[in-house]
């Protein structure tokens, strides 16, 4: 997870410099699938799946994450607008990037909640416990790196 965290937020201030999706350097796709890749490691290590519950559990991970990525895009975006912006910052920009940091906060946690049911179809109670656990504290990490990173408002 050491390289993780500092990989993740690195990309998500990359995104946030500037750098459309569409333009990405191939520095940046390889980064990001290593990224995803570690996580995916992380997550693989701690959940100790029989080979039926990988099986099932994967292919629901894997769309997770990918909407998950949409979030991690729009993030990406708020940050950008931020750092443009963050130092002559009048009242209706903070007021919009405020809305859209809350909006992404929310659409995150009815994603988690709307892909709960599936998740509990494919593993135990516990299991599923255990996998939101880690995402928690994956998210809970990123975030932390970024409030390291982005200054506050003035």
């Amino acid at each position: 997870m050491r390289v993780f965290v500092p990989m993740v937020c690195s990309l998500l201030l990359v995104f946030a410099a500037g750098a459309p999706l569409a333009a990405q350097t191939t520095q940046q796709v390889i980064a990001k699938a290593a990224a995803d890749a570690e996580k995916k490691a992380i997550i693989a290590t701690a959940m100790d799946l029989t080979e039926e519950e990988a099986a099932a559990f994967w292919p629901v991970y894997d769309e997770f994450q990918d909407e998950l990525g949409k979030l991690h895009l729009r993030k990406a975006e708020l940050l950008r607008i931020y750092a443009e912006t963050w130092r002559s910052l009048d009242d209706e920009t903070a007021r919009g990037l405020l809305a859209e940091s809350l909006d992404i906060d929310k659409d995150r946690s009815s994603l988690r909640n709307s892909y709960l049911k599936r998740f509990r179809r494919v593993l135990s109670e516990v299991k599923v416990l255990r996998y939101y656990q880690l995402e928690n504290k994956l998210h809970a990490t990123v975030q932390f790196g970024l409030a390291e990173k982005v200054p506050l408002a003035p």
